[in-house]
C-alpha cells in the first residue's frame, strides 16, 4: 500500500484523530509506529513523490482568462482554478504538498496530479524544478573550499565503510562507527517506552534541544523527551560551546551490534538511534 498523510486521514470522519495541520504528518507516523510495534503492520519501503510545477500566471483572473479559450466544465474550470488560487497563496519558500490540494479542491492524489498537467497544457503552469544556490566567494571557507572540505569527508566515510563491511553488496545495510554517541540508549528501553515513537516521528533537520545532565550531554525533541545521549567520553571542541542541535539522521542499531558486556542491560533486540548535527558558537 502507497499512501500519503493525508489520503490516511481522509477516513477520519469524526476528526478523533486530527487536532491541527502542523502535526498531522507526526501523529500520522506515530500511529503507524505503534501498529508495527504490535506487530499488525510492517513498514518495507518510503518513497516521496515530488510535483516540480510553478505558475506561469501572477493572479487568478489572468488564469480564467486563459482557460476561457479552452472546452471545460464548470465544474472542472472552478478546480482548477481553485489550485491555481491555493499556489498563489503558498509560501515560495516551503512549496505546498498534494494533500494541501486534495483538501482545497476535494480531488483524489491521482485527480491532482491530473489536474496540474491540465495546467500545464493550458500554459498556466510549468513542469519544472527551480533551484536557488548560494555561493559563498571572497571569505574563509569559500564555496569551493566547502566542496573539497565535503568531498573529502565522503571519501573518508567510504574507505570506512568498505574497511568495515568489505563484502557488502547494494542494498545491504551495515552499522557505522558513531564513537561519540551512545548507541545504547533506546535499545536499553522497555518496547513500548515512549522514547521509541519519540524517535519514530523525528526526519532529518528537525530541531533538537541539547543539556548536560550528569556528565552526559542529553537529546530532546519539542516534546522535551530525551530521545538520545551522546557517549560520555564526548567533549566539545576546545573553546566552543554548544548552542543547539537537529536531527542528521536515524540510525538503527541492534543486540548482535553490541558489545557483549552490555547485552544484559539491553531490552530490545533493534532499535533507532538519533544522529544529530550540533551548533557551536565561540565560549
Amino acid at each position: 500500500m502507497v499512501a500519503s498523510t493525508g489520503e490516511i486521514l481522509i477516513n477520519d470522519q469524526e476528526y478523533d484523530f486530527r487536532r491541527d495541520s502542523a502535526t498531522d504528518d507526526t501523529r500520522a507516523r506515530t500511529a503507524i509506529t505503534w501498529l508495527e510495534e504490535s506487530n499488525l503492520l510492517t513498514r518495507e519501503e518510503n518513497r516521496v513523490q515530488i510535483f516540480p510545477s510553478s505558475l506561469r500566471v501572477s493572479s487568478v483572473e489572468e488564469a480564467k482568462k486563459k482557460l476561457e479559450t479552452r472546452r471545460l466544465g464548470d465544474p472542472a474550470r472552478e478546480r482548477l482554478l481553485a489550485i491555481v488560487q491555493k499556489l498563489l497563496e503558498a509560501n515560495p519558500d516551503e512549496g505546498i504538498s498534494t494533500d494541501m490540494l486534495m483538501a482545497a479542491v476535494g480531488l483524489s492524489p491521482g485527480q491532482v496530479r491530473g489536474a496540474l498537467y491540465d495546467l500545464e497544457k493550458c500554459g498556466i503552469a510549468s513542469n519544472d524544478t527551480v533551484l536557488t544556490a548560494f555561493v559563498h566567494a571572497g571569505v574563509a571557507r569559500n564555496s569551493r573550499q566547502r566542496l573539497t572540505e565535503a568531498a573529502g569527508v565522503e571519501e573518508k566515510l567510504l574507505e570506512l565503510m568498505q574497511e568495515m563491511a568489505p563484502d557488502m553488496a547494494v542494498g545491504d545495510r551495515a552499522p557505522l562507527n558513531l564513537k561519540d554517541v551512545y548507541l545504547s540508549f533506546a535499545g536499553r528501553k522497555p518496547p513500548h517506552h515512549r522514547v521509541h515513537r519519540a524517535i519514530a516521528s523525528l526526519s532529518p533537520n528537525d530541531q533538537l534541544q541539547v543539556r548536560m545532565r550528569s556528565g552526559r550531554w542529553e537529546l530532546l525533541d519539542r516534546a522535551e523527551v530525551v530521545v538520545g545521549t551522546l557517549s560520555r567520553s564526548y567533549g566539545l571542541p576546545e573553546g566552543m560551546a554548544c548552542t543547539g542541535a537537529t536531527v542528521l539522521a536515524i540510525a538503527s542499531w541492534s543486540r548482535k551490534h553490541s558489545e557483549p558486556q552490555y547485552q544484559e542491560q539491553l531490552r530490545r533486540e533493534t532499535w533507532e538511534v538519533v544522529i544529530p548535527e550540533l551548533v557551536f558558537e565561540p565560549s
